[in-house]
C-alpha cells in the first residue's frame, strides 16, 4: 500500500510505523536525484531545468516566482536557496548517497550483534530497512567496525554528519530524548557517548545523583567544535599557535570535512577517576541508528515544513 512520502516526521516516537519509516525517510535523502536537486538549486546561478527534457521539475518555478519573477532579484533580496540556511549541506548527501547502498547488505546481516539483521522492503522503489528487532545501543556490536573496514567514505559521512546534526542531538526534545531510559538530558547516537553513559560506574553513580547521562558542558564543546565557534589556533604547520580567521575556520579539505575540526576534547569524567579525550574526527554514528538519526536531523533542522504562523 502506497503512502504519503516523504512522510516521516521527525517528532513520532513510534519510528517502526510501517507506513512512514525513518528508513524510507533516509532511502530519499539518499536518492541521487535528490542529491543532484539540492546540488543544482545550490550552485545554479541562472534559472535552469532540472530534469532531462524537462519534465516539470525547474528552478525557473521556484514559489517565490511571483513576488521576485527573475533569479537575479531573489538573489539580491537574500532568498537564496539553503536548505536550513546550510550552503554546503549538500555535501553530507552526497556521502549518504554514497554510503547507503553500502550499508544496507551490513545491516541485514544478523551475526552482527545479538538481535542484529533485518530485511529490506520496496514500498514506492524505494529500499525500506526493517530491523529484526527495535533499535538499541549494544556495545558488543561490530557493524560499525565492519562498515569502517568495507564502506568508502563511511568516516567522511561521519566527520560531516557531526558537523550539520551533533549540535541537534544535544538539545533536550520528543525527537532526541529516549521515553523509555530514565536518563536526564540526551545521549547523542554517537557509539563513544553512547558507551560512556552505560557504563556500569556512570549508570549507577550518575543516576543515583539525579545526574544527566553526560555532562552539558561536554556536549557543548564538541557542538561548538563541530561548528568551529570560538577562538582556535592552528595546531601545527607554520602558523601553528596563531589565532583562525573566520574564512580558515570554514575551509574544507579535498573530501569536503573542515580542515580544523579534528580537534581533541578532554574532560573530566570522575566516574572513570580520570580525564577522558575524543578526537572529533575519530567519533562515528551508531550504524544501526544513523538512519533515523539522519531522518530526525534533517526532518527537524533541514526540511522543515512551511507552517503559518
Amino acid at each position: 500500500e502506497s503512502f504519503p512520502f516523504p512522510c516521516y516526521d521527525g517528532f513520532d516516537l513510534e519510528l517502526f510505523n510501517p507506513r512512514c519509516p525513518a528508513s524510507g525517510y533516509a532511502a530519499m535523502l539518499g536518492n541521487p536525484d535528490f542529491y543532484q536537486f539540492v546540488t543544482t538549486m545550490l550552485n545554479t546561478e541562472v534559472d535552469v531545468p532540472l530534469l532531462a527534457g524537462a519534465a516539470g521539475a525547474s528552478s525557473a518555478r521556484p514559489p517565490l516566482d511571483l513576488q521576485f519573477p527573475i533569479r537575479e532579484e531573489r538573489i539580491a533580496e537574500g532568498y537564496r536557496f539553503a536548505l536550513g540556511g546550510d550552503p554546503d549541506i549538500d555535501i553530507l548527501l552526497r556521502y549518504w548517497s554514497q554510503v547507503r547502498p553500502q550499508l544496507l547488505p551490513i545491516l541485514t546481516d544478523s551475526s552482527m550483534c545479538e538481535g542484529c539483521g533485518g530485511q529490506l522492503e520496496f514500498v514506492n522503489g524505494t529500499s525500506v530497512f526493517v530491523p529484526r528487532t527495535p533499535y538499541r545501543f549494544l556495545k558488543a556490536d561490530s557493524t560499525n567496525a565492519v562498515a569502517k573496514e568495507r564502506i568508502e567514505g563511511w568516516m567522511e559521512l561521519q566527520n560531516v554528519m557531526l558537523e550539520k546534526c551533533f549540535c541537534f542531538f544535544t538539545e533536550p526534545s520528543l525527537a532526541t530524548e529516549d521515553p523509555i531510559e530514565d536518563w536526564k538530558g540526551v545521549i547523542p547516537p554517537v557509539r563513544a557517548l553512547q558507551d560512556l553513559a552505560s557504563t556500569p560506574t556512570s549508570a549507577i553513580t550518575r543516576k543515583a545523583a539525579g545526574l544527566t547521562a553526560l555532562p552539558y558542558e561536554v556536549l557543548g564543546q564538541i557542538c561548538n567544535i563541530s561548528q568551529m565557534r570560538g577562538n582556535y589556533v592552528y595546531e601545527e604547520g607554520p602558523q601553528e599557535g596563531q589565532r583562525l580567521t573566520e574564512e580558515a575556520k570554514r575551509q574544507r579539505d579535498e573530501s569536503g570535512v573542515l580542515t580544523n575540526m579534528c580537534r581533541d576534547v578532554t574532560f573530566e569524567w570522575s566516574e572513570a577517576s580520570g580525564n577522558i579525550t575524543y578526537n572529533l574526527c575519530d567519533l562515528e554514528w551508531d550504524a544501526r541508528g544513523i538512519e533515523t538519526a539522519l531522518a530526525k536531523c534533517f526532518d527537524l533542522v533541514y526540511l522543515v515544513p512551511p507552517r503559518n504562523v
